[in-house]
């Protein structure tokens, strides 16, 4: 593996280009223009947005046909689902090298059969960490009420305010803002709130603290 901010001198001899810049339209858009002409003929184009469709995002890369959505899972080295989104205009050749690619990488491929907003992961997770939100802004419960109440329920190791510190504010407010829906009070009260938790330096798992704190390894500190 080797690093480099030179995008030209990073895709000069790609295959495959998997973008993950945070989750706003009009950057995703504007990398993508660089990106197209700055990639090989024959380079896969892959975007990693959780939320966005390909078709809003794929002309900016010069050839939607090549471009396919390529989601990944929180720590997909635990948790490893690819979860793959051809768009309208995709050559549905690209979509079965992204499967096979996805298989020698040791992914678990999940393959979409039409574009759909917030994948099957987000479209099924969304609206719990939102429940979880409009519990937690009603003060019907604290946190790790919420949170323990899921997790021995539901058998599963994470509550939903576990997953948002995983995830991080950051992209929970990206994504709820560019959504383009009208919000319902509570929300907004849930989206001034982790504002007020990033300028604080609490977005989550990657700032030592979110709802929880953390260690060096990115494990819960227990109280």
């Amino acid at each position: 593996l080797s690093l480099t901010t030179d995008m030209e001198a990073a895709v000069a001899e790609a295959d495959i280009i998997i973008e993950a810049v945070p989750e706003k339209l009009d950057l995703k858009r504007s990398t993508w223009e660089k990106l197209g002409k700055a990639a090989p003929s024959h380079t896969i184009l892959c975007t990693n947005t959780s939320s966005l469709l390909g078709s809003e995002i794929a002309d900016a890369s010069g050839d939607p046909k090549r471009f396919i959505n390529t989601h990944f899972a929180n720590r997909v080295w635990v948790k490893n689902i690819v979860e793959i989104m051809p768009n309208p205009e995709t050559d549905l050749k690209y979509r079965d090298i992204v499967e096979e690619f996805a298989h020698e990488a040791d992914l678990a491929p999940v393959v979409l059969k039409k574009e759909q907003r917030a994948y099957l992961l987000n479209t099924m997770m969304v609206p719990f960490l939102q429940a979880a939100q409009y519990l937690y802004v009603n003060d019907v419960a604290d946190v790790d009420q919420i949170d323990k109440d899921w997790r021995i329920s539901m058998s599963t190791d994470m509550g939903p305010f576990e997953i948002m510190d995983m995830i991080g504010m950051r992209s929970i407010v990206n994504v709820a803002e560019g959504s383009g829906e009208d919000q319902p009070e509570w929300k907004k009260k849930f989206i001034d709130f982790a504002k007020q938790m990033i300028e604080e330096g609490r977005s989550g798992q990657g700032d030592g603290e979110g709802f929880y704190k953390y260690d060096d390894n990115g494990n819960k500190i227990e109280k």
